[in-house]
């Protein structure tokens, strides 16, 4: 999720990706759909799709509006220890989060859901009661660490409670939520920001976002005999509940290149946002709400591209590009705005490349990184991707923020940091094709 647009990278498109994940022919949506209902899950496929839509529409409201008032309140320049803030806060999270992982699953998903909850209705409250920058910036951390919060939690809870075969035909629906859940939020904040102001949406967000919780009960209730699945005996990424998560990570090269590829998926995407924030800032300064507008219009057409390559065009490119020509896609367009960007340093530039950044890391990206996840075991799905999905996804934020303020003191301006992704955006590219050939033998191996 990009701090400034409303963007959700933490809440991926999911379909099946590999070969072994992909039905044998393409099917439309809506016959998955009418498959999906006549197996036993339909309630369950139903009530997960309404879990992320809800959660990708409040934060398509808050990203935005949190974005516009960060830009105009402090500008650009301080995006860079915005990450390094964001990376310690979230690693704090994370911290208490893995010393409940074993817990049971309705204590641990929905304490964390009612914490969410609850912290977004009171931030609200306080950012619109008080016009104290250090309120206002807590806040902003704070909604940052739920963009990436929020989507590892419904998505953890998906990869357990549906088992590897239903997966293969409901992660691509479940996936249609998100891209829908954007239009819907992005559409509501086009229409009121411009009346409200950003700080009120943040109050429509938090009331979204709530309702989350009695559909998280509802599937709890009709999935009690779901998920907690052992780790299996011989796969490169089964362990033993009690190797430490760093020692798990290095025993198996599927897990390790999956690590790489989640760090430069944040760290990448980061370098594009400050390119496409200085371009913003300098259009609309002083202006919050036509700033608001305006990431509202990106995120909106965005959402929109991603909702139709995910119902038409994901299935069938992932089944002839497999998992890593997939993983693939959303480096492939963060380097061309890099090597374009010295030469057009344009808001017109950053923002379409900045959108066609979502559509892929939303569809292919996401879709084919989620869906490995199948593969492995429930130790690997509750500890280990809570560590490197939220961990190290946002100590890449705040690598991300190093590299930046280094660049600055070199004084590169945005053009030195468009060089700077280039090497990176290559490393990504070289990670995610590693990534598809260790998931190949990965599922070989089960």
């Amino acid at each position: 999720e990009a701090l400034v647009p409303g963007k959700v990278s933490d809440a991926p498109s999911l379909s099946p990706s590999s070969p072994a994940a992909v039905p044998a022919k393409k099917e439309p949506l809506i016959a998955r759909w009418k498959s999906s209902m006549t197996n036993g899950s339909g309630p369950l496929v139903i009530a997960a799709f309404a879990w992320n839509f809800l959660t990708i529409a409040a934060y398509s409201i808050i990203g935005p509006a949190r974005g516009a008032l960060l830009m105009t309140k402090f500008g650009p320049d301080t995006l860079p220890w915005v990450y390094l803030a964001s990376a310690a806060l979230t690693g704090a999270v994370v911290f208490v989060y893995s010393r409940f992982s074993h817990a049971p699953r309705k204590l641990l998903i929905g304490g964390s859901l009612a914490m969410l909850a609850v912290t977004l209705v009171a931030g609200a409250f306080a950012v619109s009661a008080t016009a104290l920058p250090s309120v206002a910036f807590g806040y902003f951390l704070w909604t940052d660490v739920f963009g990436i919060m929020s989507a590892t939690l419904f998505w953890t809870y998906a990869n357990d409670v549906f088992t590897r075969d239903e997966s293969k035909r409901v992660f691509g629906l479940l996936a249609a939520g998100a891209p829908l859940g954007s239009i819907a939020g992005a559409f509501l904040m086009k229409m009121l920001v411009g009346s409200m102001g950003p700080i009120p949406m943040l109050m429509v967000a938090a009331g979204i976002f709530a309702a989350v919780l009695p559909i998280f009960f509802f599937m709890e209730s009709r999935s009690k005999e779901r998920g907690a699945k052992p780790a299996p005996a011989s796969t490169a990424a089964a362990t033993v509940p009690e190797k430490g998560i760093l020692k798990t990570i290095l025993a198996s090269p599927f897990l390790i290149f999956l690590t790489v590829v989640v760090a430069l998926e944040r760290l990448v995407p980061d370098i594009t946002n400050y390119l496409y924030s200085v371009a913003a800032s300098a259009a609309y300064a002083g202006d919050p709400k036509g700033m608001a507008q305006m990431f509202a219009n990106v995120n909106f057409y965005t959402s929109i591209a991603s909702f139709t390559a995910s119902s038409l065009l994901v299935g069938l490119t992932l089944r002839k590009i497999g998992t890593g020509g997939s993983l693939m896609t959303a480096g492939l367009v963060n380097l061309a705005l890099f090597a374009l960007y010295p030469f057009m340093p344009t808001l017109g530039v950053a923002a379409l490349f900045f959108g066609l950044d979502g559509v892929t890391r939303y569809t292919w990206f996401k879709t084919a990184k989620e869906s490995t996840y199948a593969a492995t075991d429930r130790d690997t799905i509750y500890r280990v991707k809570a560590f490197i999905e939220m961990f190290v996804y946002r100590f890449a934020r705040g690598l991300a923020g190093l590299l930046l303020l280094g660049v600055a003191w070199l004084q590169g301006g945005p053009a030195g940091a468009a060089l700077l992704g280039i090497p990176l955006a290559l490393l990504w590219l070289y990670a995610s094709w590693r990534m598809g050939r260790e998931h190949k033998k990965l599922e070989a191996a089960n």
